[in-house]
């Protein structure tokens, strides 16, 4: 039974209307009106409340229910955007996943906590019979959370959050599956971490892995060698094959390091000082602030190495260059020219919010980030465009929805 039907029974407290059996049908919600009473007759509305902004019983009792709709449909939303993101990292952290499934499943089947819709439902709509009392202060109660819109009323939205808990425990996950598994693209998967954090936290990670790879570095080079020299008790042998581990098992860059280059292993960069700050999966946009966050991060003696990584071959670049970080970001303005770094033979160009890359020779087709086949094989190129991935690693092209290849940028300071 909705509002206005239980209202049939609740008679006018004004004496005249009493006689002519007046029942309440609106709720007076003007700000302006000096009237104490707010539950209004027919008559009433007429005479004293004449003018005044109103709301039938009828349409408030469909407001509330269809308000009450729309905050159970949101809340759920967001209660799925949480157990996503809860779900990703659990993948990510498989051992932690048992220990967290039952504490998951009491957040995401609590009851909704009461919203003020959800109060006036449960006091008003879900009450077998009301007062005119009741209907008073039902009148308080919607006045400041119902609004007009060209004289029609409505329902100001207010979004509904989850329990602060359960956003809590989501948001702390991401971030530790994000350090454990060193993938910082969890961060930007989830629909939960704010873009305006999402930036800093990925810088935040960038440093956290930065400071663990100098660690972890040297104890597993000295690994490596106990491991291809079990018996070797020296410890000046030993560093003598972390030596030769270097230029046999990983390879060495014998050309100028400041060069176009193909089949680069990481762990030839990581054994000269290179750290990994970006990887991400091409299908990824690459922005103007990646770009300043580098430059950040960069002195002027900071090196730079960048290119393109396959998903099935992930420990080694398709195609790089390696130079001066300043040679990276300096900008360009022609789109049909690169410019010629001071260091060796490569070609950059950088036009903000339009793409960035490499090539073997000054001669580019910008375009639309670098289109030009001669030497293609060479040239590597990435849009800057908000929300636009790809697009090239040598002759493999048209990269913007690719889940088989990555981006990679290794940084020296």
């Amino acid at each position: 039974m909705n509002l206005l039907k239980k209202a049939t029974t609740v008679v006018c407290s004004v004496q005249e209307h009493q006689e002519v059996d007046q029942k309440i049908i609106h709720l007076c919600l003007d700000s302006k009106c000096q009237i104490s009473k707010k539950a209004l007759c027919g008559l009433c509305l007429g005479e004293e409340h004449y003018g005044h902004k109103s709301i039938n019983l009828s349409t408030l009792d469909s407001l509330i229910k269809n308000e009450w709709t729309r905050e159970i449909k949101q809340y759920n939303q967001k209660n799925k955007d949480l157990t996503d993101s809860i779900q990703m990292s659990i993948n990510a952290i498989l051992n932690k996943a048992r220990l967290l499934q039952d504490q998951i499943a009491q957040f995401v089947n609590q009851d909704m906590q009461e919203s003020k819709v959800g109060i006036l439902k449960r006091k008003y709509i879900d009450q077998p019979n009301l007062t005119e009392k009741d209907y008073e202060q039902l009148a308080k109660d919607v006045c400041d959370i119902i609004h007009y819109n060209n004289g029609v009323p409505d329902f100001k939205p207010i979004d509904y959050e989850p329990n602060d808990k359960f956003q809590s425990l989501a948001q702390r996950l991401i971030f530790d599956a994000t350090l454990f598994c060193k993938d910082i693209s969890l961060i930007t998967k989830s629909n939960i971490v704010h873009q305006s954090f999402a930036e800093q936290i990925q810088d935040l990670l960038f440093q956290i892995n930065s400071i663990t790879n100098l660690i972890e570095k040297p104890l597993s080079y000295l690994m490596q060698s106990r491991r291809l020299f079990p018996n070797d008790k020296s410890e000046t042998q030993s560093m003598q094959r972390i030596d030769f581990d270097q230029q046999s098992v990983f390879g060495t860059i014998t050309q100028s390091p400041f060069c176009i280059q193909k089949q680069v292993k990481f762990k030839t960069l990581e054994m000269k000082g290179f750290t990994k700050i970006y990887e991400e999966l091409f299908n990824k946009p690459f922005t103007q602030t990646h770009i300043e966050l580098i430059k950040q991060r960069c002195t002027p003696q900071s090196q730079i190495c960048i290119g393109g990584v396959s998903v099935n071959d992930p420990d080694s670049f398709i195609l790089c260059a390696t130079d001066y970080a300043s040679e990276f970001y300096t900008e360009t303005q022609d789109l049909k020219l690169a410019r010629k770094s001071r260091n060796g033979e490569i070609f950059w160009y950088y036009v903000r919010n339009r793409c960035i890359g490499f090539s073997p020779m000054s001669k580019v087709d910008l375009k639309y980030p670098d289109v030009d086949n001669e030497e293609g094989d060479l040239r590597f190129s990435l849009w800057l465009f908000h929300g636009q991935g790809g697009y090239r690693i040598g002759r493999i092209e048209s990269l913007e929805q690719s889940v088989e290849y990555k981006c990679v940028i290794y940084l020296k300071k």
